[in-house]
């Protein structure tokens, strides 16, 4: 059930979860044909159990939440109407909120479930678009929570908080410092951060903390930058984790799963680092002897919190086949597809928002993307559409290992296509390229054309970057924040109304889009996926026509069909020339098996 806190399954459903939980299958690809088709075919029948069947049966019974509401043991009552202390968090971190942001007032309905459910012992996934206070919940959380100790009695880290980048580890800094200062004290014994900077020295003094103070009791890390640091210690637990109560992995798909902004070069076989982190901290937990008896301390399970924005399938499969959470102990927050539906379709993507899709060629010529008839929802589900969007992955990595000359944005920049496009956006544009691409090049190229522009970094603040309605452009205020997009995951922008995205690895997946989605805040900082206030915000893709074929607009056309079905606006009011829709149709109709499927990606 993803529409509420979920308490005890039916007993049918368990019986189904049971099964499929004894089913240890190999990977989607091993075995034959037929073999591939039956594990693809079982684990999305699986899929529909959890989201279809279990939110109907929610429907059937809705008269008896309350009576159902002590069987899942929770200490608070998410429907309650109160401010942040009514739902576990401290009064002293409460007094320190509404000091450091006074305009953050009440919890969201989101906040309240995520804190009634840790409040209450329990572990959490929680699915909710960006912008709904997912993490910020969980930061006062984790504030709020008494010292974890050893078995000893000394102080130990009691959360962890794993992001994917550092300049998402940095956004955590900022706000935590910010309500630290509030207190007395020496706050980094309180948090501390591990993320990877420009400047070694700053990452040195990371380290340094950790050899001269005591474990602090909260730790913001990327999951990269935490195993250097384990291995710099020079002991399994030279960092003190092997007391941690709870363990918050933010933007968790974008943690465990290829694809969305990261295009590497070559096939990487490897575990994830985040995988690798939990890995490390269950075998560190199972493992620590007492130094006297050499006996095993057996040690609380740390409590789990997974953040995600869409319920990706290659994340379901990989949570399934780790030993990480206690399913016994674990609810589910968020919503369920029936709740945000447009036209059968999950809108992950603010309604108010216009997607625009423009073609650049060699010559310079801008014109706006064919339409696409997004209303053939067989397609989305099918098998064949979702081998599709495996394989779409693997083909632009081995396009990216091809030497291609120049780099796309700057290629756009050279041909002048960046002043054209961002003179028909009102205000300030977020500039986004993907990671081959350098941000230095990119700024002078438009600062050339004489637009005032400033390079993301991460020592800088950026929530406030942007203006609603400012023209009044000048180098202390620029027009344009350039940006890798692999940074600006997870971040918030306050009042960002334009993003302008060079190339075709600036989207991979659905992901991709409803994370750029998700970008847009007003100056709350939280989003409404129906809002009509205000103007709309502009997400625009700039495509190079060379390298813009038939499955990358196939790969764009499904992932506007997941978060919700768009309706591409014109930008620049010329119609794409050379493209045969029809042709296009009969190319992916010629499709019908998975060997198909190879020969073409």
């Amino acid at each position: 059930m993803l529409k509420n806190i979920q308490g005890g399954y039916p007993l049918f459903i368990r019986q189904r979860l049971s099964l499929y939980r004894q089913i240890h299958t190999p990977r989607l690809y091993d075995g034959s044909s037929s073999r591939r088709k039956e594990k693809l075919t079982g684990f999305l029948a699986f899929k529909k159990i959890i989201t279809s069947v279990l939110d109907n049966e929610v429907e059937k019974r809705k008269h008896t939440w309350k009576s159902r509401l002590p069987d899942l043991q929770l200490k608070y009552d998410p429907r309650e109407i109160g401010g942040f202390d009514t739902f576990g968090v401290s009064p002293l971190v409460v007094q320190a909120l509404n000091q450091t942001f006074p305009e953050v007032k009440d919890p969201t309905e989101t906040q309240k479930k995520i804190l009634s459910v840790l409040g209450s012992g329990f572990s959490v996934i929680a699915k909710e678009t960006q912008g709904s206070g997912k993490s910020f919940s969980a930061l006062l959380h984790a504030l709020s929570r008494p010292r974890a100790l050893t078995y000893l009695g000394k102080p130990a880290t009691t959360t962890l908080i794993l992001v994917k980048t550092s300049s998402l580890a940095r956004q955590y800094e900022l706000q935590l410092l910010r309500i630290l200062d509030r207190f007395d004290g020496e706050t980094a014994k309180v948090a501390q951060f591990l993320y990877r900077c420009n400047d070694k020295t700053e990452e040195k003094a990371q380290l340094e903390k950790w050899k001269t103070l005591e474990p602090p009791h909260i730790i913001v890390a990327t999951p990269q930058r935490l195993l250097d640091a384990i291995l710099e210690s020079g002991s399994p637990n030279g960092l003190g984790l092997s007391d941690l109560r709870l363990i918050i992995c933010d933007d968790a798909e974008f943690l465990f799963v290829d694809g969305a902004t990261s295009m590497a070069k070559k096939k990487n076989k490897k575990k994830k680092p985040a995988e690798s982190v939990m890995n490390y901290l269950l075998e560190l937990r199972d493992s620590e002897r007492d130094p006297k008896l050499g006996t095993p301390i057996r040690k609380q399970s740390a409590q789990m919190a997974f953040f995600i924005d869409t319920m990706s399938s290659e994340f379901i499969q990989m949570l399934q086949k780790r030993n990480w959470v206690n399913w016994e102990n674990l609810k589910m927050v968020g919503v369920s597809a029936m709740s945000h539906e447009k036209d059968g379709k999950e809108l992950l993507l603010p309604s108010n928002v216009k997607v625009s899709a423009v073609i650049a060629s060699e010559s310079g010529d801008l014109e706006d993307l064919t339409p696409f008839d997004l209303d053939n929802s067989e397609e989305l589900h099918s098998d064949i559409g979702y081998l599709m969007d495996l394989n779409y992955k693997k083909h632009r990595v081995y396009l990216k290992s091809q030497s291609r000359g120049d780099q796309e944005a700057t290629r756009f920049a050279k041909n002048e296509l960046l002043p054209r496009i961002m003179e028909n956006l009102s205000g300030q544009v977020l500039l986004l390229h993907d990671e081959s691409e350098s941000s230095i090049k990119v700024q002078k190229q438009i600062e050339a054309e004489g637009f005032y522009s400033k390079i993301f970094n991460l020592h800088d603040d950026f929530s406030n970057f942007f203006h609603p309605g400012f023209q009044d452009f000048s180098p202390e205020n620029p027009h344009v924040l350039i940006s890798n997009v692999q940074n600006v995951i997870g971040l918030t922008f306050k009042n960002l109304q334009n993003i302008v995205c060079l190339g075709v690895d600036t989207f991979i997946d659905p992901r991709s889009l409803a994370m750029l989605g998700g970008r847009f805040r007003p100056a709350s900082g939280l989003v409404k996926l129906h809002s009509n206030n205000g103007s709309a915000p502009n997400l625009v893709f700039v495509f190079p026509k060379s390298d813009f074929g038939y499955i990358e607009r196939k790969a764009f056309e499904r992932s506007l069909l997941k978060i919700g079905g768009p309706v591409l606006v014109p930008l620049t009011k010329t119609p794409e020339t050379g493209f045969d829709k029809s042709d296009y149709k009969d190319f992916f109709d010629d499709i019908e098996d998975t060997e198909a499927i190879h020969e073409v990606y």
